[in-house]
């Protein structure tokens, strides 16, 4: 391999190398006086260690997937992507410069673009406020890096962005006025995770004229209203995250003028009013999570008419309505999540939720029984490969939604006011996962076949220590998981065999 002086490309990503690498490996590659080494990858393994100072032999290497030292200076693009490389950022890196600091990576005219992610955030920055890069990159993705405190300035000069990621970068700062005006070609932003503070602009015009675009604020400090131009200026946004933040107010009247959004991301906040007139016009949205917020008023139909929406998430607000008028137009669904909310009456027949596996109604004021159709849903006795083809929509890199669905099938009605049996068809919910009806006033027996449902999984909830009349117990052969509850009735339960083949219990009598 190494006497081939015509190679120019090794690619050895996610080959699960481990250890550094060793002086002999890169000296082999750049031996010959004549290598023509274009390409290097090796992203995605578990390296470690220093970077070889032979490296810098490569003197034709123009796209390298790992940290690059020395003087390459036909480099375009330096990815440095999941590996556990440790030190302060360009201390050894010799005379590259074009990306991050003014004192290293001097020779690297063509670079356009610059990956770097951490496993245990050890690389730090170490940049000064006043440096002005004499390159202009196209994408830059800092991941899990010590990047800030302080808002990195030199972004400023960087007018030919397209793509931006400073996710879990440790800044705790307000974005400065200018950025917000880094337009002309930005239709990616990703600035998660980290604490910045203060008010979102509403000036922000993002992708005003740009057909695809991605804006994440998720898990910061911003506070006070959502701009209430936000629709007319990013009237082309495609996914919008601002989850996790202390945003109040009311969700603005302009959100129904973003007709392209498919994903729509405002849980955790501190929102407040009626929401539903404001989305009725947002008919490619597939994805929308507003839990975890102040939100009020009447849920109607109206909402679940969205013709693309697949995802719907509500949980902790102060939302009302009668469910059946509520769920009138929601059989597309594949997850619905109402809990934690004022929803009354009863739970309507689900027969034509055929693609649903995620219901989730608990702590609402629902009464009546559990309807028996809900024996008779399709997603919850397929266990199968699960797929779903999305609707046609661009950059969707919330898939955590649907990875939630792919790991199996929720059922929770707890802490209501349901009364009646325990239907005998739940237990031919075959791919059923999780199932809780607790805190009702459910009666009769558990039907005789429950022990069908062998995809439970789920720990033993302390609160069966209450159930003192409790006689006999059998939770065998299901991925119940931590530990065995102990007092009252469970003292009395000491044969193991009623425990057996749950890999994840522990505790007395196993």
């Amino acid at each position: 391999l190494f006497n081939i002086t015509t190679l120019q490309r090794v690619n050895l990503y996610e080959c699960g190398l481990k250890g550094s690498i060793r002086e002999g490996f890169i000296d082999a590659l750049g031996g010959c006086s004549n290598n023509t080494l274009a390409d290097l990858d090796l992203s995605s393994d578990n390296l470690q260690g220093n970077l070889p100072d032979s490296l810098g032999k490569l003197k034709y290497l123009r796209f390298t997937s790992m940290w690059s030292i020395g003087n390459l200076s036909s480099l375009t693009i330096l990815d440095l992507s999941f590996n556990s490389m440790n030190a302060t950022v360009l201390q050894n890196i010799g005379q590259l410069t074009r990306i991050i600091t003014e004192n290293h990576f001097w020779n690297l005219s063509r670079l356009y673009r610059f990956a770097l992610s951490s496993i245990s955030k050890s690389v730090i920055f170490n940049l000064s406020r006043d440096w002005v890069p004499s390159y202009s990159l196209s994408e830059i993705t800092v991941s899990n890096c010590q990047l800030g405190p302080g808002f990195p300035t030199w972004l400023r000069t960087q007018v030919e962005l397209s793509q931006l990621t400073l996710s879990v970068a440790g800044i705790s700062d307000m974005i400065p006025v200018w950025f917000w005006n880094l337009t002309s070609s930005l239709w990616w932003v990703d600035l998660s995770d980290n604490q910045f503070r203060g008010k979102l602009p509403g000036s922000v015009s993002f992708g005003y004229n740009i057909g695809a675009w991605h804006l994440s604020l998720g898990n910061n400090l911003f506070c006070g209203p959502v701009p209430s131009n936000i629709g007319q200026r990013m009237s082309k946004v495609i996914n919008l995250d601002l989850s996790r933040n202390f945003l109040n107010g009311s969700i603005p009247a302009s959100i129904n003028q973003m007709e392209t959004l498919s994903f729509l991301n405002l849980s955790s906040n501190c929102l407040s009013r009626t929401i539903l007139r404001k989305l009725q016009g947002l008919r490619k949205l597939v994805i929308l999570d507003l839990s975890k917020n102040n939100l009020l008023g009447d849920v109607t139909s109206s909402l679940c008419a969205l013709p693309s929406l697949i995802f719907l998430k509500l949980s902790c607000n102060n939302l009302s309505g009668e469910l059946f008028s509520v769920l009138k137009n929601c059989s597309g669904l594949l997850s619905i999540d109402l809990g934690e909310n004022r929803f009354s009456g009863t739970i309507p027949d689900l027969c034509e939720f055929h693609n649903l596996h995620i219901i989730g109604l608990a702590q609402n004021n629902l009464s009546g029984t559990i309807p028996k159709c809900l024996g008779h849903l399709e997603a919850f006795t397929y266990l199968g490969p699960y797929s779903y083809e999305l609707p046609s929509t661009q950059h969707i890199r919330f898939l955590q939604h649907v990875e939630i669905v792919s790991k199996g099938n929720v059922i929770d009605l707890s802490s209501n006011d349901l009364k009646g049996d325990i239907p005998d068809h739940i237990t031919e919910l075959s791919a059923l996962v999780t199932l809780n009806l607790s805190w009702n006033h459910l009666s009769g027996n558990i039907p005789e076949n429950i022990g069908n449902l062998q995809r439970l999984e789920s720990s033993i909830p302390d609160s069966m220590i209450s159930m003192t009349l409790l006689n006999h117990l059998n939770l065998s052969f299901n991925k119940l998981s931590r530990q065995i509850p102990t007092g009252n009735r469970f003292q009395t339960f000491n044969d193991p065999s009623i425990y057996q083949e749950n890999p994840e219990l522990c505790g007395p009598p196993l």
